[in-house]
């Protein structure tokens, strides 16, 4: 049995689970939406001319990449733009500076 004493993972957080329920959709019916990932701020058409067949996710939410603003709401990121930023902030909450992070 897993240890109860650990942190419950975001992604089984009920608000994360209902923010993906709509925003992925909504994402994929307007090609105008950006994703605010750090570094990125790409429509998905931009996206997939450099990685094909990239999607949209249901993102962190962190300042926007595009105005700074705080946000307190999940926005719809690309997916690898998402996968990419999670695997970071995961590799410094448990390597820190050890890696040059």
């Amino acid at each position: 049995m897993g240890n109860r004493n650990l942190p419950r993972s975001k992604h089984a957080d009920p608000a994360y689970k209902r923010a993906r329920a709509y925003l992925i959709p909504a994402a994929h019916a307007d090609p105008d939406t950006r994703c605010p990932a750090p570094g990125c701020g790409l429509t998905l058409a931009e996206k997939q001319r450099t990685k094909p067949g990239d999607g949209w996710d249901c993102g962190h939410p962190e300042p926007d990449a595009l105005t700074g603003q705080a946000r307190t709401t999940y926005t719809a990121w690309h997916s690898s733009c998402n996968r990419s930023h999670g695997a970071a902030k995961g590799n410094r909450s448990r390597f820190g500076n050890a890696l040059g992070l």
